[in-house]
């Protein structure tokens, strides 16, 4: 039989337990929030090397895209730069659905 002091502990140790967890959920939505903020500004242009890390693709593949017509691009200068919403619509393009399970 467990006494009040045991009883005390096994909830505060509990609490922790749980303000941990909160204290998890909230860095992952502070995270969250911070990449969906990148994603939702569909105007904001990226370099090369921000492309490649958008789409997890090496400088190579980018500028392949860009010379097949597969990615619009702008150039400023020397520089060429992307819109996000044009790679968030070539990421589309390429994205295959699961097949659905025949069991």
């Amino acid at each position: 039989m467990m006494t009040e002091k045991d009883l005390n502990l096994e909830i505060w140790q509990q609490l922790n337990k749980i303000k941990s967890q909160l204290l998890e959920v909230e860095n992952s939505i502070s995270q969250l929030k911070e990449i969906n903020h990148l994603v939702q500004e569909k105007d904001k242009y990226l370099d090369v090397s921000n492309s490649c890390r958008f789409l997890g693709v090496g400088r190579n593949t980018i500028y392949a895209l860009m010379r097949e017509g597969k990615i619009a691009y702008t150039t400023l200068g020397r520089q060429r730069r992307i819109l996000i919403s044009d790679l968030k619509k070539y990421a589309n393009s390429n994205y295959i659905h699961s097949k659905k399970s025949i069991l």
